[in-house]
């Protein structure tokens, strides 16, 4: 018998071995769900993939595009998504492992048109997801759906301090029942599915509890809207696009239009995945937050509720078990196609209403925007945009309808009625409402063209089509009712701008160092008739106020970047030309913005350069700016974390060192010092006398600084080098008294004038500005490090409107001045008793512009400010000395050297005479009251809304110097301070500890938000 043979009947006669059972399958670390028993997911078909991204030509590409090489690709044959790989980079949601970018799937030849910011989980009021791992685990190839899943630990999102926010706000006594700063045992993947055919990813998050204890907490997600996309909530207050007045609203879902693609977002029941749930969503600050299933205002109270029996949205993981939240991120040619999709998934009875937009001239309107708004809701249900032949679509549920097309620049036709019926399909054609066009050309007396911002006002009141009207039809900021429309004329000096047909009155402006056009302005513009034809205008505007020397700058500044922020950067670029800064200063929140390349596309360089900075932005204690500052120096090309990464965020003093160590040269400037949410003398409850702070640094999840002591929690430095006194049109009398103290106590720190603008329109940037000087004024000339050096040596004024300088020069004891003077930021060295100083004000303004008084101040008590508390107090006896003028009576003179007509400046020198006995410091101040002309046109400090009909927030201009500072013991330098050092601030009085729970009203719920919205503007 052969041997194989003879083994295998020896096997045969003692049995067969047992079977080798396989080892277990390594753990994924992941939160599992088998996918294919859910039956969520469509598993017919093919062409669905993911993939890690290996080139830059797999990226989607588009004005917000975020994707970098090692992020992840879901793609089917309509949309491509990107996943982002793990990382950290402080912003709304600073993890990855989220959906970063998307568009509809392009022709290779086509540009992408991503304009989306961020999708992340978001619970317990301020959780999320650090993912540590991102993986493909279908990839496609073998049909079905495609799948990338992203892994992570529970962790805190440090960008957002929910309950600090509430407490300062609303009161200690007011508390959420969960809290965000307690660790959850939570391990999430959220898996990103896309199927073949399909518009939309559906997103599943799994949470595993690894506790044997049970948690409840909420569920949803935080959506920094990104680029300029446009917000709609068809169950929003706006009734329209946007969220003008709108703070928590119901939800079922929402979306956001974009160029030439949209987003819609839809989560479903925790208890049915097959149910839609209705969310309270808190759009604010560009960030559209979501609580899941939470119903609405009221539903969003009950978490601050502890008696409450029950809280919409709650969202319960069992012990040692797991729980899933699915959601549906949707990408489309515009919301309609959004809502379409969601009518189909739905299996919802509707039908197909196609559209035909033509002009007036009945050619087609390509990306017309067509309002679909219920007949007898009044709601607005959706919102199309037309392809290039005019014409779109979009599926109905069968009702009555009110249908129009419109676009800002138009007049409005009347809707047009529509009924839908349940069979066959439906059509119709609009005509969108007639246009004209304004063009103006601008130069200055030589014949070169300039930038500048053109105004189309209704002389006659309101305008008969205001910016509230086509609010179904895009997202508008607010324009005084008026404002027909505002542009900005090119590097070209050419603005042109479509307006309804009509009478109008024009009026052109660059700033306030040049005048006015027409010669009337501001009380009158030049008419034109712009009823039956377009009208061209020639306006000529001249330098009138001379700066030589300085150079103009807007030092904190806001556009696309800033999840808060829907302005373009070209735009941004166009609106600061036009308002004659020389210096556009990105600062966006924790984003590194570079103008330089738009400014040469634009063909500004001969009008305006740019600086990059960046707004450092703890959520509670304060924001920090620096400039200028480099994108190399930061990892990406990310802002500086000032959370401290994992670990605890950091204090002030490990901020400005780290931004020192980061950034060479770098200038450290304290943004409104003053309020919540930002103000960091306010949450830090510092005492200006001698910088003790109170707060206790836990409340910001800091660290505790090592060297607290019992009176002072050691929360606030002085290492910053600018102090943000002028926050807007005016300063704030707070602020003022913060930096005259620090003055008086050795805290030199250069006051800076912004505009904080985070508008177009709304709120005019450039109003305040800082002119620094610099010895030149071409913007060729310019050098971020001169100008740095300049504004830490404090050679720098500010203002909203004149531009005032002071200088010093010796006196004997008769008041005769010899010697060479000094400037702001200079020092001048006298012999007390025997001799004194002549200060001198100058102002310059364009002939328009009033004020009534020329202020100088320096060292006196009561400015001092304690525990937190601002001190607005600004009584005339603080004043050392005044001049006041009749504002229609101001010196006027002719400028020299320019041709073209006669140009006139107002033009102010006054001298004062002062006798210092000791080191000490002298600043001016030109101040308008009520009986001085408002800065409107020019600018104004928000719009606010009544019944429709917007205002514009009139103020007064407002300027003020950096100080003059003298020596008066010889030493050479202002050294012996009048607040001596070593000073001790009264003991503050210890806050309640035990402050009893409460449950606010929902009208303080949104005085809060509102607060937090207008960013301390005036707005709808």
């Amino acid at each position: 018998m052969r041997p194989a043979l003879v083994g295998l009947a020896t096997l045969a006669l003692v049995g067969c071995p047992p079977k080798k059972q396989p080892p277990p399958p390594e753990p994924s670390g992941r939160c599992e769900v088998n996918l294919s028993e859910l039956g969520l997911f469509a598993t017919v078909g093919t062409g669905a993939r993911a993939k890690v991204v290996e080139s830059s030509s797999e990226l989607i590409g588009g004005s917000f595009a975020q994707g970098q090489i090692g992020d992840f690709l879901l793609e089917n044959d309509r949309v491509r998504v990107l996943v982002q790989q793990p990382t950290r980079l402080i912003g709304p949601s600073p993890y990855g492992g989220t959906i970063i970018d998307a568009d509809l799937k392009r022709p290779a030849s086509e540009p992408g048109h991503d304009g989306f910011g961020k999708l992340a989980p978001l619970y317990a009021f301020g959780r999320t997801v650090n993912a540590s791992t991102v993986e493909v685990l279908e990839d496609g190839s073998r049909g079905g759906y495609a799948v990338v899943a992203a892994t992570g630990q529970d962790a805190v999102d440090d960008y957002v301090n929910v309950p600090n926010m509430i407490g300062g706000y609303l009161g200690a006594g007011v508390k959420l029942v969960v809290s965000p700063d307690d660790a959850l045992p939570f391990t999430v993947t959220t898996y990103y599915v896309l199927s073949p055919g399909e518009t939309r990813v559906r997103a599943l998050t799994a949470v595993c509890n690894s506790s044997h204890d049970g948690v409840i907490t909420e569920m949803g997600d935080l959506i920094d809207q990104g680029g300029a996309i446009e917000y709609f909530n068809p169950t929003g207050c706006t009734n329209g696009l946007g969220v003008n007045g709108c703070l928590v609203d119901p939800a079922g879902w929402f979306g956001f239009q974009g160029d030439g693609v949209a987003y819609g977002y839809r989560a479903y029941s925790f208890s049915n995945t097959a149910k839609a749930a209705q969310n309270a969503v808190l759009t604010i600050a560009g960030m559209t937050a979501v609580l899941a299933n939470g119903e609405d205002q009221q539903g969003l109270l009950t978490w601050v509720d502890a008696s409450a029996q029950s809280r919409p949205g709650s969202f319960g993981v069992p012990p040692a078990g797991s729980r899933t939240f699915l959601r549906d991120f949707f990408v489309g040619r515009d919301l309609a196609d959004v809502s379409s999709t969601l009518l189909s998934l739905d299996s919802a009875p509707h039908t197909r209403l196609s559209l035909s937009v033509q002009t007036p001239a009945g050619t087609p309107a390509p990306s017309a925007r067509v309002a679909i708004v219920g007949a007898e809701s009044g709601k607005q249900v959706t919102l199309a945009v037309t392809d290039a032949d005019g014409t779109a679509r979009v599926d109905l549920p069968p009702a009555n309808y009110l249908v129009s097309a419109g676009a800002m620049g138009r007049a409005l036709e009347a809707p047009k009625a529509i009924t839908v019926s349940s069979t066959g399909n439906t059509s119709a054609t609009l005509t969108l409402g007639a246009s004209r066009t304004l063009t103006v050309n601008v130069k200055d007396p030589f014949g070169k063209p300039l930038s500048a911002k053109v105004m189309v006002i209704c002389p006659g009141g309101p305008c008969a089509v205001t910016s509230s009207d086509w609010r179904r039809y895009q997202e508008i900021e607010s324009l005084p009712a008026t404002v027909q429309a505002v542009g900005f004329a090119d590097g070209q000096g050419k603005a042109t701008l479509p307006v309804p047909p009509g009478q109008y009155q024009v009026i052109v402006s660059r700033g306030p160092e040049f005048s006015g056009w027409p010669a009337t302005y501001p009380a009158q513009g030049e008419a034109v008739d712009l009823t039956s034809a377009d009208a061209t205008l020639d306006a000529t505007l001249a330098q009138v106020v001379d700066t030589t020397g300085w150079m103009s700058a807007d030092l904190h500044v806001h556009a696309v970047g800033s999840p808060d922020s829907n302005v373009p950067n070209a735009t941004r670029v166009m609106s600061f030309a036009a308002e004659g800064v020389d210096v556009l200063v990105s600062t966006d929140h924790d984003f590194v913005t570079d103008y330089a390349p738009l400014v040469k596309d634009l063909g500004m360089t001969a009008q305006l350069t740019s600086m990059i900075g960046c707004e450092v932005t703890p959520f509670d204690y304060g924001h920090q700016q620096a400039y200028p500052i480099s994108r190399k120096d930061t990892p990406n090309g990310g802002a500086f974390d000032w959370a401290g990464g994992d670990g605890p965020s950091l204090r002030l003093d490990q901020i400005f060192q780290g931004l020192r160590g980061t950034y060479p040269g770098v200038v450290v400037q304290m943004n409104h010092p003053r309020g919540f949410g930002g103000g960091s003398l306010t949450q830090l409850e510092v005492d200006t006398l001698t910088g003790a702070s109170h707060a206790d640094p836990a409340t910001f999840r800091q660290a505790p600084n090592p060297a607290a002591t019992a009176t002072d929690t050691r929360l606030f430095s002085a290492d910053f080098d600018a102090f943000e006194v002028m926050n807007g049109v005016a300063a704030s009398r707070a602020v003022l008294n913060d930096w005259m103290t620090f003055l008086s106590k050795g805290w030199v720190k250069t006051a800076t004038g912004v505009s904080d603008t985070h508008n177009t329109w709304s709120v005019v940037g450039g109003y305040g500005r800082t002119w620094v000087k610099l010895g030149v004024d071409a913007p060729g000339a310019f050098t971020p490090q001169a100008f740095a050096t300049a504004l830490r040596a404090h050679h720098a004024v500010l203002g909203s409107g004149p531009f005032v300088t002071l200088s010093a020069r010796k006196a004997d004891l008769a008041g005769t001045p010899s010697g060479a003077a000094v400037g702001v930021g200079d020092t001048l060295s006298i012999a007390p008793g025997a001799e004194q100083v002549e200060l001198t004000v100058d102002v310059q303004a364009p002939e328009w512009m009033q004020f009534d008084s020329v202020e100088l101040y320096t060292h006196t008590t009561g400015r001092e400010a304690y525990g937190g508390v601002a001190n607005s107090a600004w009584p005339d006896s603080r004043i050392l000395q005044k001049k006041t003028y009749t504002p229609s009576a101001l010196p006027v003179e002719v400028v020299a050297g320019l041709p073209g007509g006669t140009w006139r400046r107002v033009r102010v020198t006054e001298k004062f005479l002062v006798t210092p006995s000791a080191d000490t410091w002298y600043v001016a101040m030109v101040r308008a009251g009520s009986g001085s002309h408002a800065l409107f046109p020019l600018a104004w400090d928000g719009v606010s809304c009544s019944g429709g009909v917007c205002q514009a927030r009139q103020v007064q201009p407002e300027a003020l110097t950096n100080p003059v500072f003298i020596d008066a013991d010889g030493s050479g330098a202002y050294d012996r301070f009048p607040l001596a050092q070593g000073l001790v601030s009264p003991k503050p009085s210890p806050k309640p500890r035990d402050v009893p729970r409460r449950v606010p009203t929902l009208e303080e719920v949104r005085a809060m938000l509102r607060r937090i919205v207008t960013h301390g503007h005036s707005a709808e």
